[in-house]
């Protein structure tokens, strides 16, 4: 199974649209490819949570574009003097 196989950005809802500055990448990824999300709802209790993940390790799309990953946005903050607490592991991931 393809997750999000069949979702076109251009039927997402308008508010959702709002937070892309340009419609996102669609890729098979690796199975070793680790991603998290940010978000306050469970992933496993069965609530609708979007299909937007994010890069654990930087990575290249396929538009050309570098997808910086978690651990470059964790440094930058650190470096900005606002990094969110949390208890050292990205919010969810999968590995």
């Amino acid at each position: 199974m393809i997750l999000n196989e069949s979702l076109h950005f251009a039927d997402v809802d308008p508010t959702v649209k709002r937070a892309f500055l340009r419609p996102p990448d669609k890729m098979l990824i690796a199975q070793r490819v680790r991603l998290y999300k940010w978000t306050s709802r469970s992933l496993t209790d069965g609530s609708r949570i979007t299909p937007w993940w994010s890069f654990v390790e930087s990575t290249r799309l396929p538009s050309g574009m570098m997808a910086e990953g978690f651990l470059v946005a964790e440094e930058r903050g650190r470096d900005l003097g606002s990094v969110r607490q949390h208890d050292g592991q990205p919010a969810s991931r999968r590995d």
